[in-house]
C-alpha cells in the first residue's frame, strides 16, 4: 500500500508545481510586458514633449538665421537630457541647418516636430489686418535622437526582477506544497 501513496503524493506535488509554474510564468510575462510598455510610453512622452518644446524655442533663431544662438539652445537641451545623443534643425532651404551630437552607442529612436511661424499677409504699415488671416508656415524641422541604451537596461532589469521573483516563488511554494502534501497524506 505504501508505493501507491508515494505515487499519489508525487502526482499531486507534480501537478501543483506545474500549475504554480504556469501561473507565475504568466504573471511574470504580464509584469514584463507592463513594465516594457510603461518605460516605452515614458520615452515617447519625453521625446515628443522635448521635440515640440525645441520647435517652439528655436523659431526666432531660425527666422533670424542665428546659427550660434540656435546651436547654444540645442547644446543646453542636450546637457539636460543624458539620453539625447543628437538634435538637428533642418530648414527647407538648408541654410539654417544646425546639428549637435554626442557619441552614439547602440540603437537610437528619433522624434520629429515641425518648426512653424505665423505668416501674416494683408497687413498694413502699422500692423493692422486688412482682412486676411494669419497662416502657419513651416520653417524647419527638429529631429531629436534618443539613445535606447538606458531604456534597454531598464527593461532588462525588469525582466531579471521578474525571473528572480518567479524562481523564488516556485521554490518556496514547491517546498511548502511538498511538506503540506506529506503531512496530509501521512
Amino acid at each position: 500500500m505504501q508505493p501507491m501513496r508515494t505515487s499519489v503524493t508525487i502526482k499531486i506535488i507534480a501537478i501543483t508545481i506545474f500549475l504554480l509554474i504556469l501561473a507565475t510564468g504568466f504573471l511574470g510575462w504580464f509584469f514584463i510586458q507592463s513594465q516594457t510598455q510603461e518605460i516605452s510610453d515614458g520615452l515617447n512622452q519625453l521625446g515628443n514633449s522635448l521635440s515640440r518644446y525645441m520647435a517652439v524655442n528655436c523659431e526666432w533663431s531660425i527666422l533670424a538665421d542665428d546659427k550660434e544662438g540656435l546651436k547654444k539652445k540645442l547644446e543646453d537641451a542636450m546637457s539636460n537630457e543624458p539620453d539625447v545623443v543628437y538634435i538637428k534643425v533642418k530648414t527647407p532651404q538648408g541654410f539654417g541647418d544646425v546639428e549637435v551630437k554626442r557619441e552614439i552607442k547602440g540603437k537610437v529612436r528619433e522624434f520629429h516636430a515641425p518648426v512653424t511661424s505665423v505668416k501674416f499677409s494683408g497687413v498694413d504699415a502699422i500692423g493692422t489686418s486688412l482682412g486676411e488671416k494669419a497662416q502657419q508656415e513651416k520653417i524647419g524641422d527638429i529631429i531629436i535622437g534618443f539613445s535606447l541604451q538606458r531604456i534597454s537596461a531598464k527593461i532588462n532589469d525588469a525582466r531579471n526582477v521578474a525571473v528572480a521573483i518567479i524562481f523564488w516563488v516556485v521554490i518556496l511554494a514547491s517546498a511548502s506544497i511538498f511538506f503540506i502534501v506529506k503531512f496530509v497524506i501521512s
